[in-house]
């Protein structure tokens, strides 16, 4: 079998699937960007499809939600202690509400299954429909480009935006017996719903004693009762407003509850209800400064007209000085649950990178060469240490590596949360410009010098000091002790405790076991015990003690039966409808008009780029890059903490070191002594020499302790002299930084052999002159490094 092709194929899978997302930027579930990917000065697009089983989950999260309205709203239906059904079916009459109960199930159903075949709906089709739209069809996810070094991702809540559509639609066909339906009618049948309520709750208390006790003029009293609400304004409000489809159409959303306003905020005129000003406050101001000008019309002369027109500038200020609370709360209220719903999008995260300045005016392909030849260098971080973050393009070792002086370093810090602000707190410490390699050599001279001085001084018992070791202890405070105990007896039963209880909370005890205790019909239950029973005495378990125990509860269930059968009878027709209509009259708010959705502009997780202060002295930095909660001053948070130094560049550069010369050469030189001519011929390849470099490029950056580094800045000419007789020895050359501070210098050494004229052993004439012996190799360091290593070498002990 031939399995070459399958290797092929799994390789091209392989490179595929390890390429995949390095051009996309992703995001997760959450919010966060897990993977920031750009190039030349540009974000690549967000993945969406990232998101896409994200969007599925909410989707059914914001159905189980609505499915969950639905379910509460039936069982309240069929739950006959509450009587809702009832209650409705005196509003619509039996077969409307069979048909809203059927519809709401097979909404329901729908909404678990999207089964069309249980779907036949008969009052709720615009509801079914925008279910389709937006629980099953929506886009929770929106990707938008604002410019190339800006990508955003926006969220919808698409539980909201289908709530408002299904309002929009739900107000626009509602008749006007909604739509001016306003403050007054509200509170007038508020006032009068719950007056009648409290009416028929006087009457039916006439029956608590039994129906054997009831009198006819108990009996009138009901009749009259019944026969006032009977085409009264009850009737007008059944027949002239709940009949409305409105209701029917927002039955689902408070678990069955009758609300004029299904929504958690109201209209203005609606907050109108609550006061804003305390008039009786800002009455008596008023007053007083009817006095205060009055008083100043009648005695004052024109020298306080100053004062006088202060206190006409304060008239009419008394009703913004005295305001009520509950009205600010209110508006605050009613704010706070409009936003809440009208928020239908979200920016979950605005992702940012830094832009070249310099490319900024530039557009098209004359931008994209300006981005390349001029590309912006920065370091990407996570808020979070625990993020999964990968961000392409990165520079290695960027928020170490130095900087030249006046540069600044660029740092964006992704997915910070919103309630933190982002700050840098820096510390710079003046430092020696010197190269790793230039400090390191004045280390090594500096150990030498110590190792001299401790040879000196060395003692053989300094090895025997020895820190002393620090013990740490633990205390436990005494008041934490009796804290515990105290606890500790407090959380003890009655029942468990050394002392006998009373005999009330003995037979307390008993009830709650048994789950019948009531604490009214308790109370009610002692009145009936004989005077000479002692509730309060110890209970020791005596006989005369079980008998008391015995008639007691006896008692005890006489008047728990008595109970249950008076509020059994409470619950009649006209009190029952009453007291629906009450409670919804008096939570009901007035409905706005259509609604607008509005956006959340302020980002989940945003990104923030932040610089370093650039310096222009050689400086070290120590940075840290902290997160505050702009709420909580004590909750911080440090994202990133590293060091770097700032250097200068530098065109010229001494140095000193060991030159060495390839070529056999001699030097010769004359002399007249004692009348003789004294000739002399020196040969010395090995010499010490000091020189200048003349750096190429920007100049030597000291900082840069990288390995070769730039080459046109580690790059100089170099020239020399030779040590000792520097005008004999001149050495010309090109020589190069492979760390700064430590040369290396390639070239051409020229020795001074003068010409002489030699006649009767006379020096007639000397000419200098300059010859080329040949190449040479140099190693040199800084000067100053040099000088200290040879006053160490030749120091006299």
């Amino acid at each position: 079998m031939n399995f070459l092709p399958l290797l092929l194929g799994a390789s091209l899978l392989l490179v595929l699937s390890t390429g995949y997302g390095q051009d996309k930027t992703i995001i997760n579930k959450s919010g966060k960007v897990t993977m920031l990917s750009f190039k030349d000065d540009q974000i690549n697009a967000i993945d969406i499809s990232a998101l896409k089983n994200h969007n599925a989950d909410l989707k059914k999260h914001h159905r189980d939600a609505t499915a969950k309205l639905i379910k509460a709203t039936l069982a309240n239906l069929k739950n006959q202690r509450n009587n809702l059904r009832i209650f409705y079916e005196w509003i619509w009459g039996n077969a409307e509400v069979d048909n809203l109960e059927k519809d709401l199930k097979a909404l329901e159903g729908y909404l678990a299954n999207k089964d069309v075949s249980v779907l036949t709906l008969h009052e709720l089709t615009t509801l079914k429909t925008l279910i389709d739209k937006h629980l099953f069809n929506g886009e929770s996810f929106e990707n938008l480009t604002k410019s190339a070094q800006n990508l955003q991702l926006w969220k919808t809540d698409l539980f909201k935006t289908f709530l408002i559509e299904y309002y929009n639609n739900c107000y626009t066909n509602a008749t006007d017996a909604i739509k001016d339906y306003g403050l007054d009618d509200l509170l007038r049948d508020s006032r009068y719903l719950d007056e009648q309520y409290e009416a028929s709750s006087k009457v039916l208390a006439e029956m608590r004693n039994g129906p054997e006790q009831v009198s006819a003029a108990t009996l009138q009293n009901l009749q009259n009762f019944h026969s006032r609400l009977d085409g009264g304004r009850l009737t007008a409000i059944k027949n002239d407003l709940l009949k409305e489809k409105w209701f029917k159409q927002w039955i689902w959303i408070n678990g069955g509850s009758l609300r004029l306003n299904p929504l958690k905020f109201s209209t203005n005129e609606y907050l109108g209800k609550f006061s804003s000003v305390d008039k009786l406050k800002s009455g008596i101001y008023e007053q007083y400064l009817d006095s205060l000008a009055a008083r100043y019309i009648r005695y004052d002369s024109t020298e306080r007209i100053e004062s006088f027109r202060k206190i006409l500038a304060e008239k009419g200020t008394g009703n913004n000085k005295y305001t009520l609370s509950n009205r600010a709360d209110a508006d605050k209220n009613n704010q706070n649950e409009m936003q809440a719903l009208l928020m239908t999008s979200s920016l979950v995260n605005d992702i940012f990178i830094p832009e070249s300045k310099s490319c900024a005016s530039k557009t098209g392909t004359e931008r994209t060469k300006c981005v390349k030849d001029h590309p912006v260098e920065f370091q990407n971080f996570s808020f979070s240490e625990k993020d999964i973050f990968q961000a392409s393009a990165e520079t290695k070792n960027y928020t170490t590596r130095p900087v030249r002086a006046g540069t600044e370093k660029i740092l964006v810090v992704h997915n910070i949360p919103a309630a933190y602000m982002l700050e840098i707190q820096e510390k710079t410490t003046t430092i020696n410009d010197r190269s790793d390699v230039q400090t390191g050599i004045d280390s090594l001279i500096s150990f030498a010098t110590q190792l001299s001085a401790l040879a000196v001084s060395f003692s053989p018992y300094g090895a025997y000091l020895t820190p002393k070791q620090l013990i740490s202890t633990r205390s436990i405070s005494m008041a934490a002790l009796q804290a515990e105990h105290q606890q500790k007896s407090l959380s003890v039963s009655p029942a468990e405790r050394t002392l006998k209880p009373p005999v009330s909370e003995y037979l307390q005890i008993i009830l709650e076991k048994n789950g019948r205790f009531d604490q009214t019909v308790f109370q009610e239950a002692l009145t009936k015990m004989p005077s000479d029973f002692d509730p309060d005495a110890e209970y020791m378990d005596l006989p005369a003690q079980r008998n008391e125990a015995a008639i007691f509860l006896t008692f005890y269930e006489a008047a728990f039966t008595q109970a249950l059968k008076a509020a059994v009878d409470n619950v009649q027709k006209d009190s029952l409808y009453l007291s629906h209509l009450s409670a919804a009259f008096s939570e009901s708010t007035l409905p706005p008009s259509e609604l607008e959705p509005i956006k959340n502009t302020k980002a989940i997780f945003y990104s923030k780029i932040l610089h370093t202060k650039p310096s222009d002295e050689p400086v070290k930095h120590e940075i840290s890059i902290i997160g505050k909660n702009e709420k909580d001053a004590k909750d911080s948070v440090i994202v990133s903490s590293f060091k770097f130094k700032t250097g200068k560049t530098y065109r010229f550069q001494l140095s000193a070191g060991i030159a060495y010369t390839f070529s056999n050469f001699s030097q010769t030189s004359a002399q007249e002594k004692d009348g003789e001519i004294l000739i002399t011929n020196t040969a010395q390849q090995y010499r010490f020499l000091v020189g200048v470099h003349v750096h190429w490029g920007k100049g030597l950056f000291v900082q840069d302790n990288r390995l070769f580094g730039n080459f046109w800045e580690r790059s100089a000419a170099f020239i020399g002299v030779g040590i000792p007789k520097p005008l004999e020895n001149v050495y010309l050359g090109y020589s190069y930084d492979f760390f700064p501070g430590l040369k290396t210098t390639l070239g051409t050494q020229f020795i001074r052999n003068n010409k002489y004229f030699i006649q009767n052993n006379q020096i007639l004439d000397e000419r200098i002159r300059y010859q080329l012996t040949g190449p040479f190799l140099a190693i040199q360091i800084d000067p100053t490094g040099l000088l200290n290593a040879l006053t160490l070498l030749f120091k006299k002990v």
